[in-house]
Parts: C-alpha cells; structure tokens; sequence
C-alpha cells in the first residue's frame, strides 16, 4: 500500500468519520493484505481498482480475483483480503464509524456485514455519475477529498444514534475480550436483547464483532513491539497462544507468526499522528512483506 496522506474531516463529518485518506503510485504499485476490520470503508478510486480476493484458511485454495469496482463500500469483515494493483493507483479512502456510519443516508451496516456494496447500489445513480465525474476531473488528490467530503455532506442525516449500539460498539473495540454476559451487565440489559439489538444494527453478533476487534489489537501489538507471541496473546484477552492462533488462522489463512515473518515489518515504526491513522496502518499491510 502506498504511503497515504491524511487529510482534515470537516468537523460535521466527524461524528460518522475516523480518517479520510488519499493514495496515489504509478503502475507497479506492490500489492496490500487487508486485515479483517469492524469500520467500513468508503473507496473512491479515480483510476483503475485495483483486483480484490478473500484469502482462504485453506492452504491449498487459489484466490479468486474480482473486479470490486471504482466507488464501493465494505462492511465488518471477518476474513482478510488481497488487493493486487493491475494499474496506476489513485483512491480516496474514507473510514467510517460503525456506530454512526448509518447517518450517511443509504448505508446500513446489517446489510454490509461480510460483503461490499457498489455505491451506485446505495446511493442515487445519478449522485454516483456526478461525483464519478467530478473525481476525475479534479486538479489534485486535495480537490478529490473535498468533492468526497461534499459528497458525503450531502448524504449526512441527522438521525440519532442508537445509544445502547454505540456503547457496545465502544466497550468492544476497547475490550474485545469482555463475554457477552459481562457486555450486557455493564449496560443493564439482558444478554437477549443486547445481541439482537446489536445484530440488528451491525448485522454481526456481539462475539463476531469482538473476534475482529481483538484481531485488530493483536496487529497493533506486534506491530509495536518484538515481545513473544504468547505474551501478546495474554495482553490482548486470549485463552492462551493456541487459541490466539487458532482465530487468527480463521480469519487470515495464516498464522500471526507467518504473516508477521518478517523482522522488518514487526519492527519497523511508522510515525503517525492520531489512532486512526494508526488503525489505518494496522489494516493495510504489504504483500511484499507479508505473504509470499
């Protein structure tokens, strides 16, 4: 992934928004491992998109590539991803709050659970070919971010969150580790109620959710730090290793000491300003350096 560059959110954008970012190269870019993520995605390519396929915990399936599309949304995903650039790379990339991405009028989360959506496929077409339109036209990768911010502006509602959603949303990401049953005290409710309301928001239970968050600390973890993989499972609220392991291989295809092979990914530092760039970091890792 080429290194992007961080832009402001316009600040009634930030209530729905964690980071928009913009990323340019030449034909030849090296290609990126996504991470399985609990924020939806908003890409906006202005060049050709690059080929998108699932990796499979099964060591002998071929990827399948697809064409994922210039403008597209991904949900909560629980499976890791390949992006191989067949191009020149230009794309803005929005990070949305899950508890809020709904307030972009057209996005539900329930629906995008596992998947990616076209923006054509929840926005009005004709909204779609006149921001398609105006991303190519743009002088400069700044006018592209402001054109999606204007986009984005103008499909912002001003729906209330689901407050109930948006605190487990919170507790999860910060303590994936917490069972549904201690979930559920914090918040007073039942374990019943607290798992459909949330699955009805989300589309992902409760435990699928935490399994990506928790996921997510393990990369931030060994990303930071060389200490032994059986410590990093401990700090990031595992059984033990094995178990570590064992989910980490469901979701990725392989384990965190393959994909983390390399001495100079887990201890190369990349400056960064505010978590989500960090998180933005932790999501994108090169191909090169990862899976051979």
């Amino acid at each position: 992934m080429v290194r992007p560059c961080f832009a402001r959110i316009d600040p009634r954008l930030s209530p729905v928004v964690e980071s928009i970012c913009v990323s340019e190269s030449d034909p030849g870019a090296m290609g990126s491992i996504v991470l399985p993520v609990v924020s939806p995605i908003l890409c906006f390519h202005w060049c050709q998109a690059p080929l998108l396929g699932l990796c499979d915990p099964t060591p002998e399936a071929q990827v399948a590539w697809s064409d994922p599309g210039r403008l597209r949304i991904t949900g909560v995903q629980t499976r890791a991803a390949r992006l191989r650039p067949h191009g020149a790379v230009g794309v803005v990339m929005v990070r949305l709050r899950p508890e809020s991405a709904h307030r972009i009028a057209g996005i539900a989360m329930r629906e995008l659970f596992g998947s990616s959506a076209a923006l054509s496929d929840l926005f009005p077409s004709s909204a779609v070919s006149q921001l398609d339109e105006m991303l190519l036209e743009a002088a400069d990768p700044m006018q592209r971010i402001a054109t999606v911010q204007s986009f984005l502006l103008s499909r912002l509602s001003e729906r209330d969150d689901d407050a109930l959603v948006g605190y487990a949303v919170g507790l999860l990401r910060a303590q994936p580790n917490l069972s549904i049953r201690d979930l559920a005290k914090r918040l007073e409710v039942s374990e019943r109620h607290l798992s459909r309301v949330f699955r009805g928001a989300m589309g992902a239970s409760p435990k699928q959710f935490a399994c990506v968050a928790r996921l997510a600390k393990v990369i931030a973890a060994a990303r930071r730090a060389t200490m032994p993989w059986a410590e990093i499972a401990l700090e990031c609220g595992y059984a033990d290793q094995s178990h570590m392991v064992h989910e980490f291989h469901a979701m990725v295809g392989v384990s965190p000491a393959t994909l983390f092979g390399t001495t100079s990914l887990r201890s190369r530092r990349i400056p960064t300003e505010t978590p989500s760039e960090s998180d933005f970091y932790n999501t994108f890792l090169s191909e090169l350096l990862t899976l051979a």
